[in-house]
């Protein structure tokens, strides 16, 4: 009896302990099988050091895009379109006799216009709208092809008239940075002063007896002063060349700023310039001369 039951023990304890090793063993694979692997705690890591990364140029482009909203310099040919698309309106509110869009194009204190001087945009409509009074077949034309500009002051020539009135003006219209009108004032035509600027400056060729060739450039002219070139035979073997800045003395004469080496006058007359050299000149060959007459060239 004793040895029977002391045998059903034994098998049972071993099979109890065999199904806990199996129930333990199951236990055991659950739980690592739900455990973060080492690669997939990689990829964890890739994916946030990613989102990161991927956040830095957002912050980038944001600097960029407000660095291209800074303001640029304007460049010669813009201002030159905004001034014209100005006086388009100009003419074109004069003629539709639309006060309000003429006002609105001058700046709040306006220097002068049509010889009133320091006065208001809302004076300058009343004073337009005074003139075309009772007037039909209101015409301000402007001759686009004609126009110079001297920094920010456009000259244009403009036709106007009414009925059976008809006037042709050179228009001297000033701007300020913000490209309102500060001053507008009229000349008659054939009275209209050419712009020194536009009168000076360009390229000039000599024109004369010597067996050489010369060249002048003016450039540059602000403050009644401009940069100058003045080059002789420059694949010659009387070469010279000057490069400096004269002072005009009057509209049609100009001297050159005091150097050890040279000094030349500058005499204009239409599309001429006369050149005048000081004695003692070293910036050329002893047979050669800057002196004479330089014609302009387009």
């Amino acid at each position: 009896m004793v040895k029977k039951l002391l045998s059903c023990i034994g098998s049972n304890f071993t099979f109890m302990f065999v199904f806990k090793c199996l129930k333990l063993s199951v236990l055991l694979l659950c739980v690592l099988s739900c455990s973060p692997q080492p690669n997939e705690e990689k990829e964890e890591k890739n994916d946030s050091i990613t989102s990161k990364v991927s956040e830095k140029p957002e912050t980038e482009e944001e600097n960029e895009y407000i660095f291209e909203e800074k303001k640029a310099n304007v460049s010669e040919s813009q201002k030159k379109g905004v001034m014209l698309n100005v006086v388009r309106q100009y003419c074109q509110s004069q003629m539709e006799q639309d006060y309000t869009k003429l006002m609105s194009l001058f700046a709040d204190s306006v220097l002068q216009y049509l010889g009133a001087k320091k006065i208001s945009k809302e004076m300058v409509a009343q004073m337009a709208k005074s003139m075309h009074k009772g007037k039909k077949n209101i015409r301000y034309i402007a001759d686009y092809g004609k126009l110079s500009l001297e920094g920010y002051t456009l000259y244009i020539p403009i036709k106007y008239g009414w009925e059976n009135f008809s006037a042709e003006v050179q228009a001297e219209i000033s701007f300020d940075e913000a490209f309102n009108i500060v001053a507008f004032t009229e000349r008659p035509l054939a009275q209209a002063k050419i712009p020194l600027q536009k009168q000076w400056e360009g390229k000039y060729e000599f024109e004369g007896g010597r067996q050489v060739e010369a060249y002048l450039e003016i450039k540059e002219m602000q403050n009644r002063k401009f940069a100058f070139v003045i080059e002789i035979n420059p694949e010659g073997n009387c070469k010279g060349r000057f490069e400096g800045k004269a002072v005009l003395i009057e509209d049609t004469e100009a001297s050159s700023i005091e150097t050890e080496k040279c000094k030349v006058t500058f005499s204009l007359k239409d599309k001429q310039i006369s050149i005048e050299e000081m004695p003692n000149c070293s910036l050329h060959g002893a047979t050669c001369s800057f002196a004479g007459v330089y014609t302009k060239v387009k």
